[in-house]
């Protein structure tokens, strides 16, 4: 099975009725390469530096947990479908 990642932009409060939906990917890599375009953007923030680049270690090495992403990021939100 893959996995079906979902990036969505959105409110600070991540209410559903914000959510747009801008990248549907299979790939890790993709989904990494467009928080991080969205972050440098400032369309979307990751808590701090630190936070940030362990979220791009842990994105690159395949361990990446949405909980924990969604924790930290910022008028954004990820959701995960097995397919």
């Amino acid at each position: 099975m893959k996995n079906i990642y979902i990036l969505y932009a959105c409110d600070g409060w991540k209410s559903l009725d914000s959510f747009r939906t801008e990248v549907v990917t299979t790939s890790i890599r993709k989904l990494k390469k467009e928080i991080k375009n969205r972050v440098q953007k400032n369309d979307m923030e990751v808590g701090n530096d630190s936070m940030y680049e362990q979220l791009m270690k842990d994105a690159l090495s395949g361990s990446l947990f949405t909980e924990e992403l969604n924790r930290i990021l910022e008028y954004g939100y990820i959701e995960v479908w097995n397919d």
